[in-house]
């Protein structure tokens, strides 16, 4: 358990089906967060039965890295006793750590697995040093901290609290205290604190005067409505010394919703940053690489959050989201012969085509397309998602790469 390794703190993340499992560790996650098909914050997820999470647990570790399972919904008196049977059943099946919001989850932890360290979710706001120490002193190893608080309350935390922490460092921000809201469920009659959340937040919403009813006055002059409600994406990479330096045991990123090719930018771009901090923290500077690697993928402009205090401007989104500029073509299926891979097509490719290569590491070769066979050796000039091809590549690959298609 702890830090992946001396001084550097493990890079975690979302894993919602098999697939985004592997992909997170094949761009450099020490840990994922993964969860069964309910009491979980994400059930909209695929997420993993009973079979699936004990494969996937035995998967994580033949890697040599860590799973950690979410069951983090807030439960109510009909719940019990299904989440005490779900607790039995995955007891011993090797988790690293269970993360819980609720103190009844956090007590049928105790009972039904008292071996298995359990982390405290972000869900349980936990913002202040006395907070802190009372579920260190519960037997809480790690506290996922509420995303409200400055990186100089973190610190402070950290350093008094005597306890792992972890913060998130990327993805999508809720319009709630710690993510705790209740607008779903007024709006939708889906319950966010329990897996149920609609992204109610991110509709879109116009003012109506009492007494003009009909006459929606938009918050913002913008053609798009109002962003009121709206929240800029976490982004944390500019900032990476200050939490590196800070003794933050975890950095989180946030998306057991996003696809593949977001999962993959997002950790390697950190993961980059991160092992080069790490080489120098004298002569750091933000490698260019990792900055344009996570504009590559759909995001809702970026912002710090809280993280460098409230005086820095308003998090709500007040612009259209940028455009992606890059879309998932394909994951390469083997090493290949001769420079040439198999591809899973994911979106349409044609003879032309600007695609870049992408592994774990940088650089990202960039090459037009201009050979393509069927898995029959027979030339073809186009593939569609669900197809599976032959390519050359400018430059080797290993099973797990990706191959993306530039759109701007």
């Amino acid at each position: 358990m702890g830090t992946s390794q001396q001084g550097r703190p493990e890079l975690i993340a979302p894993a919602g089906d098999m697939e985004r499992l592997q992909t997170a560790l094949h761009f450099g996650a020490d840990a994922v967060y993964l969860s069964g098909k309910q009491f979980s914050l994400r059930t909209s997820s695929k997420n993993f039965t009973l079979p699936e999470l004990d494969e996937a647990v035995r998967y994580v570790h033949a890697h040599k890295k860590r799973a950690y399972l979410a069951v983090n919904s807030f439960v109510k008196n009909r719940d019990l006793p299904p989440l005490r049977s779900f607790l039995e059943a995955v007891s011993e099946m090797g988790f690293d750590a269970v993360i819980v919001s609720d103190p009844a989850v956090f007590d049928l932890c105790r009972e039904t697995m008292p071996s298995v360290p359990v982390h405290l979710s972000t869900q349980a706001n936990t913002t202040n040093v006395l907070s802190a120490r009372h579920w260190f002193d519960l037997g809480v190893r790690r506290i996922i901290l509420a995303r409200e608080l400055s990186l100089d309350e973190i610190r402070e935390i950290k350093k008094e609290a005597g306890g792992e922490i972890e913060v998130f460092v990327h993805g999508a921000l809720c319009m709630a205290y710690s993510g705790r809201c209740l607008l779903s469920l007024y709006l939708a009659d889906r319950d966010a604190n329990q897996g149920l959340c609609t992204q109610t937040c991110r509709w879109r919403y116009a003012l109506v005067e009492e007494k003009r009813p009909g006459v929606y006055l938009p918050i913002e002059e913008d053609d798009q409505g109002s962003y009121i409600l709206n929240s800029k994406d976490l982004c944390l990479l500019g900032i990476l010394p200050e939490l590196m330096q800070s003794g933050i045991d975890g950095f989180k990123i946030e998306g057991r919703r996003k696809g593949i090719h977001y999962l993959a930018a997002v950790i390697k771009a950190y993961r980059w940053a991160m092992d080069r901090y790490m080489e120098d923290p004298v002569g750091y500077q933000l490698p260019p690489d990792s900055w344009e690697e996570i504009q590559k993928v759909s995001n809702r402009e970026y912002t710090s959050g809280f993280l460098k205090g409230e005086e820095e401007g308003s998090i709500c989104l007040d612009e259209e989201r940028p455009s992606p500029r890059s879309t998932l073509a394909g994951v390469i299926k083997d090493r290949g012969k001769d420079g040439w891979v198999s591809i899973d097509v994911r979106a349409r490719i044609m003879i032309g085509d600007t695609l870049e290569q992408m592994g774990a590491t940088f650089p990202n070769p960039v090459f037009p397309l201009s050979h393509m066979k069927t898995l029959d050796e027979e030339e073809c000039r186009e593939a569609h998602e669900g197809d599976h091809v032959r390519v050359r590549l400018p430059a080797r690959a290993d099973p797990g790469d990706l191959l993306r298609k530039r759109i701007a």
